[in-house]
């Protein structure tokens, strides 16, 4: 018996390999959660990622929308007189304020709607030129047109900023303390004047900056989120990965324009149930019903009070 040598039984290596096998499916499975965490958590970051530069892009339009500009819509109209691409023979496709809330490229929001998917914008461009003085400088006397010394005219670029065709968005500027846009007749490089029609009784305060007024139309269109500017350019496609667009703004009320952003990651990572996708309207276009399931969704807003 002394020289026997001890050893492990059969029982004793089953049990053995039995809580080895058990120890080892513990380590897989969370693993695998980890994986699948990490997974989540990077698709719903690339997803916020393209819904911040999708509401980046938008700001600059919306920051000056409305600068210098009428707001009630006969006031609005009346001042654009001539202009086919703010006012177009169609009535569906008509802007009726610098904040438009739309169905898509081509139609406007009616009646009293507060959301829309598309919104479209007439905004200011400060051009860095200005006046040194007041216009019209005789109270007493209201002269149209108005010819304007414009300090620091080189600026401008007239031949590739202005117009004097009333069809074109190039054809208007506005001034901050001004209260209509004006519409450029003619100019002249020689003397740096500009010579400017204007709809109402308006003064320029001295000092005041030179905006250029433009307008674009926001939208989405295949999982792209596209900015036609009506300044000629054309559309622009800003970044992909973006389902949906939801706008609202109550332009009697609280004057709160909010855009929420719905993107999507890059990846399709087979049939998937996200669930809600918070912050996504109920209401709002497109629906939740209606999204592909393979990839993963988030929503990014941002808030501005408009005012002019």
């Amino acid at each position: 018996m002394k020289g026997r040598r001890g050893a492990f039984t059969l029982v004793e290596l089953v049990v053995a390999l039995l809580i080895t096998g058990l120890v080892m499916a513990s380590v897989i499975t969370l693993l695998f959660s980890v994986f699948k965490s990490y997974e989540v958590h990077q698709d719903v970051a690339e997803a916020k990622q393209r819904g911040q530069i999708a509401l980046a892009a938008i700001q600059p339009y919306v920051l000056n929308a409305g600068l210098g500009l009428p707001i009630t819509t006969s006031a609005f109209q009346s001042a654009f007189s001539g202009n086919v691409q703010i006012l177009p023979a169609q009535q569906s496709e008509r802007f009726r304020g610098f904040v438009e809330l739309a169905s898509n490229k081509t139609d406007v929001v009616t009646g009293n709607a507060t959301a829309s998917p598309a919104l479209w914008v007439v905004y200011s461009v400060p051009s860095g030129a200005g006046v040194r003085r007041e216009y019209p400088d005789d109270p007493t006397t209201w002269t149209n047109p108005l010819h304007v010394k414009v300090d620091r005219y080189n600026v401008l670029n007239p031949s590739s900023n202005l117009s004097t065709n009333p069809a074109e968005m190039k054809s208007w500027i506005s001034f901050p303390s001004a209260s209509s846009p004006f519409r450029v007749l003619s100019y002249d490089d020689g003397a740096e004047t500009l010579n400017l029609n204007f709809g109402a009784r308006q003064r320029v305060s001295a000092y005041d900056e030179l905006h250029f007024v433009r307008a674009a139309k926001i939208y989405v269109h295949n999982n792209m989120l596209i900015i036609d500017r009506l300044d000629g350019s054309g559309e622009h496609a800003v970044t992909e990965g973006i389902s949906g667009l939801w706008c609202t703004f109550d332009a009697a009320g609280d004057r709160i324009l909010t855009v929420r952003i719905l993107a999507r990651s890059s990846t399709r990572r087979g049939n998937q149930q996200q669930g809600d996708i918070e912050g996504w309207p109920a209401s709002a276009s497109p629906s939740r019903s209606s999204l592909d399931s393979a990839y993963r969704y988030a929503v990014v807003s941002r808030s501005w009070r408009i005012r002019n």
